[in-house]
């Protein structure tokens, strides 16, 4: 079920970890406290200062999706970066394998929604996956959890492509970090 309550706080403001705004890049910002009951604590966070600079940040590097090709899909601007990451695959409930299987894969592009990965085995289109950044990741060692959504496979190399869409705003406010780190 998709919530359609509207957000009334910032969703980078992080009163759990010193009252720092997490859409902070290259530094720590500790926003005052009238910043914090002006934009922070309010509904009007999307006019905050920091915010829209940070999203003039992600827009100037963002690679604008082919008009024909998204058809107005995508919610999240896509950037092109490869990054290796190990996937684990949980196998359906009954299935012949209860242990996870293991694939080594790389980054293609990423969004905060989700991202295209590469890697040389494919896999069944209902799994739901875990996965962990390497150490050349802006957030070395993060995990996280992901739905595959489609996947091809290239004829030449054999390689297979998975379009993966991340589960839960952990791994969604943590990218969209790491997209202002990079």
């Amino acid at each position: 079920m998709i919530n359609t309550q509207p957000i009334t706080t910032c969703p980078y403001w992080c009163p759990n970890c010193l009252q720092r705004c997490t859409f902070a890049a290259g530094g720590l910002y500790l926003p005052l406290l009238e910043h914090t009951l002006k934009f922070c604590r309010s509904r009007h966070w999307e006019r905050c200062p920091q915010y829209q600079r940070g999203c003039e940040a992600l827009t100037s590097q963002a690679v604008p999706p082919p008009s024909s090709l998204d058809q107005g899909r995508r919610r999240h601007q896509r950037f092109v970066r490869r990054h290796p990451l190990t996937l684990k695959l949980k196998e359906q409930p009954g299935g012949p394998d209860p242990a996870p299987r293991t694939l080594h894969a790389q980054t293609l592009d990423i969004s905060q929604g989700g991202m295209k990965i590469e890697t040389k085995a494919g896999a069944p289109a209902t799994d739901k996956i875990s996965f962990c950044f390497g150490k050349d990741f802006p957030l070395p060692g993060f995990t996280g959890e992901a739905r595959i959504l489609w996947q091809s496979q290239d004829d030449k190399t054999g390689h297979h492509r998975l379009g993966l869409i991340f589960v839960g705003q952990k791994a969604r406010w943590a990218i969209g970090e790491s997209l202002l780190l990079a």
